[in-house]
């Protein structure tokens, strides 16, 4: 069950893509709906695959990679496409994009089933942080609110990334 939540959330990728990239149709208040509702059912299904933390599998490699590029995906469409500060979206990405190299050059170092596995807690903030600045952006642009979550994710990106490396 895992392994095809894991396939279905990287389907949503490419129509989260297409949802921002060709967004002409805002159905609530001139807020872009489709890509909100994509990124909803993508979170969804994250959770659902965290409680169903099944050990082993595909899912252990594909799920941490995933959510990582979907993260870089939606911080590249925000700025590129909707105008979120490009400071912010190249400190995220670049941590993303850092996080995942190392990733796989440990986990092909360390084949461990158990790499990978758990976040630490920046890492967990991190996220959590990202997707509310994703959410709160396609929702309501970069409001005061959203601003003072951008700030909160990136202290705990930038936090969670000099974690990251001095524990390597």
């Amino acid at each position: 069950m895992q392994n095809k939540l894991a396939f279905i959330r990287i389907a949503l990728i490419p129509l989260f893509i297409f949802t921002v990239t060709y967004q002409k149709i805002p159905l609530f208040r001139n807020k872009p709906i489709f890509p909100i509702l994509v990124f909803l059912i993508f979170l969804s299904l994250e959770i659902a695959d965290r409680f169903l933390d099944e050990e082993g599998g595909l899912s252990d490699v594909i799920n941490p990679i995933c959510s990582k590029i979907f993260v870089i995906i939606a911080f590249f469409l925000l700025f590129s496409k909707m105008g979120f500060p490009k400071w912010i979206a190249y400190t995220v990405i670049c941590r993303e994009i850092l996080a995942i190299i190392g990733w796989c050059v440990f986990y092909q170092a360390i084949p461990d089933e158990t790499f990978g596995k758990e976040r630490g807690m920046l890492g967990k903030g991190s996220y959590i942080f990202q997707a509310m600045t994703i959410f709160l952006y396609l929702f309501n642009g970069m409001s005061q609110l959203t601003y003072i979550i951008s700030i909160v994710m990136l202290t705990f990106t930038i936090t969670s990334l000099i974690d990251y490396l001095m524990n390597v």
